[in-house]
């Protein structure tokens, strides 16, 4: 018998279908290691950092209650960038910007109150840039222009890229990077 559009039988479910439909999205390429942003529609709809070790492996990298999303332009944006294994995200909860280097644990590099996307490692500068938008006032949020740099890039870092040592606080607007990069190819306006 024929039936009626949209009422015949299906072998998948609902469930079934949107559980299968993770996807890599935001892929990166670092030191011979593949990364990429996975949706995990089984855990809420979380974004996890995905890398493929060169044994071909994959491997999470974000720990139970981080979620790499971000809600800029309230439609996202590129939530993470990866740096010499060190990868920088935005987390969906709280739109601060996370380090993570490996075998570490998340660091907040930024304060609460800014939604940031699209981050790009400036080695030359030593900093970290990325969108910004202010969302600590009432009304619509700003897109801010970081003073001397085009609208809407803000330099989320700008200090010198050494290691900081485990007993100093992260600072909470700035982070520092991994590497050599002398101080003073790090000035704000470079």
């Amino acid at each position: 018998p024929t039936l009626p559009y949209g009422t015949w039988p299906s072998p998948f479910s609902a469930e079934q279908v949107v559980t299968a439909g993770s996807r890599p999205t935001q892929i990166w390429a670092d030191g011979g290691v593949t990364w990429w942003s996975e949706t995990r529609p089984a855990e809420g709809g979380r974004e996890q950092i995905v890398r493929l070790d060169p044994g071909g492996i994959p491997r999470d990298l974000l720990p139970d209650g981080f979620n790499a999303r971000t809600r800029v332009h309230e439609y996202g944006g590129a939530a993470y960038t990866v740096d010499r294994g060190t990868v920088y995200f935005a987390n969906f909860a709280d739109q601060r910007v996370y380090r993570q280097r490996p075998g570490e644990p998340p660091e907040a590099i930024t304060a609460e109150g800014s939604f940031y996307a699209d981050f790009r490692v400036d080695r030359t500068r030593g900093r970290l840039v990325g969108v910004r938008e202010d969302h600590s006032r009432p009304g619509e949020p700003v897109t801010e222009r970081d003073p001397g740099r085009q609208r809407g890039v803000w330099v989320v870092s700008s200090r010198t890229l050494e290691d900081r040592s485990p007993s100093t606080p992260a600072c909470p607007d700035e982070a520092k990077l991994p590497s050599s990069v002398p101080p003073e190819a790090t000035s704000p306006r470079g």
